[in-house]
């Protein structure tokens, strides 16, 4: 009897992730019994069942010797005896027919000399009738009508039948009120034969690989590892490969008390040696991990390439992977890519995704982000959760595919539900404030704060950024601003702390600022200073400030052009427009000085959009005015730069550039007193008489703290 049933394990090891993902699965492989009963399987007829139990013997041995003359004879011995009315006689003259021995195949007469010897009650006839429902039809239907048959047998005390009819009882499902019923049925017909039943060793060996799926899967009992183990363990010393197999993973994978793995590999050894290919993938695994057994590439490669040949899917994506990686074989992208689509044409998911990797970076194969995107889809559709990420940025950033912000939101919470970090900071930094809406932000501090606890450094400071800064959220049905600066801090100590460089250069700006700690200058300036030697961007940039202004340290224009000139290196807006401004103020450099504003201010800077505009304004040419405005007017509506607000609003009440128009220009004068420009308060209070801004002076726009050199000695 061949009813084999395999859990395997499927590995997928994506691109530059560098991760091995377990998929369990379940494979039901089931061969006909019919076609592989073998006739000295059979129980012995008593003598009662024919006149000559002796000669019996001799015919049985006939059907089974390879001699055709000797088969036929046998055959119409049996056929005599059966059109006689001998059970046992009918019995065998079927499977005469069912096999082609001595006669020709004839399902026909199969069935009717069966039915014959089954009506009489023949053991071995009403198990072989219920097998014959059992696995010879599709349909429940039908197939449930083997199960008064194999009763019957049972009724004989036929444990071969209680350990079959367990077997179909717990694997095939019936969808109604009585299945929990019918599975518990199937588990205890199991259990029963398999501790205390007289079964052959196949079905012996089943029933033990059988009672260890029903503990596994819960399936007619409660789910018990530990049992599950034990059922396996006893038909994997029996020679099973399935079992071998499954044995050893729950060994390897530290899911049961048996620790022994050097018993684990050799189960493996000998389940490969039996060309069981989910052991090869296994023991491939363990060699590339080295976990085990000592690490080799090599060997694990080879166990891969076995796995691959036995038609094993996921091996042949392994071993495209060890290609694309050159793990234990010279590396080939060509050749990976290769791998990778056959792999994903024979199904693999995982290889969906390789292969979808390979044409969207172009590994192997032409670059195509075009191609990629259908790849991705239907790994993405199978729940690969790094697929449904790279799904979800195709569709935001239109890669391959047109922009879609519906299915990029849709395809990364799929991908961010299955705790994938990268989409649920993703979604974190769409959401918030992506629109007016407290609903938005609190969905993406939830994502954020998920992926900070998976230990996500990036998400720890997004989270920290939004408790910083302040975020809706809704509750009671209304939208509430929150902020709370003291968990900002906290987040960023603990990003800071792991090496983290945007992590350092917020923590800096917290105790520049005060902002949720005591303002520290030292501090600040430590923290920038790893921050920026890591070089990231935005510290190096505010370094140089500090060297240019003197907060912390000595005042240098030459360190402050250093830091600003690595900032801008890697194109940071606002240090590409400050070295504009010390080719100005410094070199006298008007042509690069400009060059440098003008690229910073495409690049959406708003200190740079102003200059752009006060260079136009200053020009001798009236003609620039009208440029100017739109530079101002840039800087002012969409960055609130205060001195761009003030000078549109000069503008506007002297008509420079655009329509005179005092109501405009106080609107755009206000706007700018609002960001504490002193230029603005003065034309309020001067020129359009508004007294408001009686009782602002100077030092309104807030002292910078005193600063000591005590670090000025530091090394750049």
């Amino acid at each position: 009897m061949s009813l084999d049933t395999l859990v395997i394990l499927h590995y997928n090891k994506y691109h530059d992730y560098g991760e091995i993902w377990a998929t369990t699965h379940r494979l039901s492989e089931r061969g006909t019994v019919m076609k592989k009963r073998r006739f000295d399987w059979l129980r012995k007829t008593s003598s009662a069942d024919v006149m000559n139990p002796k000669n019996y013997e001799y015919r049985l041995k006939q059907l089974d010797d390879d001699n055709p003359a000797e088969q036929k004879e046998a055959y119409t011995w049996f056929q005599k005896h059966a059109e006689e009315g001998d059970a046992s006689a009918q019995y065998q003259t079927a499977m005469c027919f069912l096999h082609g021995v001595g006669v020709e195949k004839d399902e026909e007469q199969f069935l009717y000399w069966l039915t014959k010897s089954a009506e009489q009650e023949y053991g071995e006839a009403l198990t072989t009738m219920g097998i014959h429902y059992f696995y010879d039809f599709d349909a429940v239907e039908e197939t449930e009508q083997g199960i008064p048959w194999m009763e019957r047998a049972i009724e004989q005390h036929d444990d071969n039948a209680a350990a079959i009819l367990g077997v179909y009882l717990v694997e095939t499902p019936k969808e109604d009120c009585h299945e929990e019923e019918r599975r518990h049925r199937g588990f205890l017909l199991l259990q029963s034969s398999a501790l205390e039943g007289n079964l052959e060793d196949h079905l012996r060996i089943q029933a033990f690989f059988e009672l260890g799926h029903c503990y596994y899967y819960g399936i007619g009992t409660e789910t018990n590892i530990e049992e599950a183990y034990t059922w396996y363990a006893r038909a994997a010393e029996s020679g099973s490969e399935s079992a071998q197999y499954l044995a050893a993973s729950l060994i390897l994978d530290k899911r049961c008390s048996e620790t022994d793995t050097a018993k684990a590999i050799a189960w493996l050894r000998q389940a490969a040696e039996q060309g069981c290919m989910y052991s090869t993938m296994r023991l491939g695994e363990c060699y590339l991990e080295g976990n085990v057994v000592p690490k080799d590439a090599e060997e694990a490669f080879q166990w891969f390439q076995k796995s691959a040949e036995l038609g094993n899917p996921a091996a042949v994506n392994m071993v495209g992977r060890c290609y694309m990686d050159g793990n234990g074989v010279e590396q080939d992208q060509e050749k990976a890519f290769q791998y990778f689509q056959k792999a994903s044409e024979a199904g693999d998911e995982s290889a969906m995704f390789n292969l979808a990797d390979c044409y969207f970076n172009g590994l192997g194969t032409e670059q195509s982000e075009e191609q990629a995107v259908p790849w991705y889809q239907k790994a993405a559709e199978a729940n690969i959760s790094i697929a449904q990420y790279m799904l979800g940025t195709c569709y935001h950033f239109g890669k391959g595919v047109s922009p879609n912000e519906e299915l990029a939101l849709h395809w990364l919470r799929k991908a961010a539900e299955q705790d994938y970090v990268g989409a649920q900071y993703a979604l974190g930094t769409l959401l918030f404030r992506n629109e007016d809406s407290g609903e938005n932000d609190a969905e993406a501090v939830r994502w954020l704060e998920r992926a900070a606890e998976l230990g996500d450094i990036g998400s720890q400071v997004k989270l920290g950024v939004c408790y910083q800064d302040g975020y809706n959220v809704l509750e009671q049905g209304k939208v509430c601003f929150k902020e709370d600066m003291e968990k900002a801090v906290e987040l960023f100590q603990n990003a800071a702390e792991q090496g983290d460089a945007e992590g350092q250069f917020q923590l800096a700006n917290s105790y520049r600022f005060g902002l949720g700690v005591k303002k520290n200058v030292p501090k600040m300036l430590y923290w920038l200073r790893l921050s920026a030697m890591q070089g990231y961007a935005e510290a190096q940039y505010a370094l140089g400030i500090c060297y240019q202004d003197g907060i912390g340290v000595k005042a240098d224009i030459e360190k402050a052009m250093d830091w600003y000139e690595r900032s801008a290196a890697q194109n940071y807006p606002d240090a590409i427009c400050s070295v504009g401004m010390y080719y100005l103020d410094e070199e006298d450099d008007v042509e690069t000085a400009k060059r440098l504003v003008y690229k910073a201010a495409q690049m959406d800077c708003p200190e740079a959009q102003y200059l752009m505009g006060m260079f136009l304004y200053e020009g001798d040419d009236s003609e620039e005015d009208e440029e100017a405005v739109a530079w101002f007017r840039m800087a002012a509506r969409y960055q609130n730069h205060g001195g761009a607000m003030g000078m549109l609003g000069y503008c506007y009440m002297n008509g420079t550039g655009v329509e005179q128009d005092d109501e405009m220009a106080r609107v755009w004068l206000k706007r700018a007193a609002e960001c504490r420009d002193y230029d603005a308060i003065e034309l309020l209070k001067n020129y359009y008489m508004i007294d408001d801004y009686d009782d602002f002076e100077y030092e309104d726009y807030g002292d910078e703290p005193e600063y000591d050199d005590e670090d000025d000695d530091w090394e750049d």
